[in-house]
């Protein structure tokens, strides 16, 4: 389970990537969406709304109601439940919670941007980190490094990057360096 000053600023650094909306939009991609990135279009939409308090649900799927702040919070909660145990389960055994804090947050941030399907078709990049972190652990620093930076790369020529802006360029120097970067 995360510490609670690394789940406050996972929840801060995602808000600011996906914003904070209490009526539906439609993202970039023009799938509609409420709250902080929570997809209208999943499955499970209608219990979430549900077990956030929404008794209008088709208000708030169609705009026409908007989401408290608190339900806002309820909901991002609810999304956010499972992201880090298949975040950690999508890494070899251990590699996770070696990771530095920034890296295992980019690791969160594009599981709960990208879906667990979407993350887990960067089948070669999450080998990457496997190996760099690994050197690391072992003592190869500069193979550790040289493989991080390769990361990099890997994450800067996707279609991920390209979509994702100022998201993009600050998660990919984080893969890099291993240190928080200003969000």
């Amino acid at each position: 389970m995360l510490n609670i000053a690394f789940r406050a600023e996972v929840e801060r650094r995602i808000a600011n990537d996906e914003g904070r909306r209490n009526r539906m939009y439609l993202d970039s991609l023009g799938i509609p969406t409420i709250g902080i990135g929570w997809n209208l279009q999943r499955d499970d939409t209608m219990h979430a709304l549900a077990f956030c308090g929404v008794t209008d649900a088709v208000g708030v799927i169609s705009g026409k109601t908007a989401l408290t702040d608190a339900q806002v919070d309820k909901l991002f909660a609810y999304s956010f439940e499972p992201i880090e145990t298949e975040a950690r389960g999508s890494l070899a055994a251990g590699i996770y919670d070696a990771l530095s804090d920034a890296r295992r947050f980019v690791v969160l941030s594009m599981r709960f941007q990208l879906g667990m399907d979407g993350w887990m078709a960067f089948a070669n990049t999450r080998g990457l980190i496997n190996e760099a972190e690994e050197a690391k652990t072992s003592g190869a620093l500069d193979r550790a490094h040289a493989l991080f930076m390769l990361v990099g790369d890997h994450l800067a020529t996707s279609d991920w990057y390209s979509q994702s802006a100022s998201r993009g360029v600050r998660n990919v120097t984080m893969m890099r360096t291993g240190v928080w970067v200003t969000a």
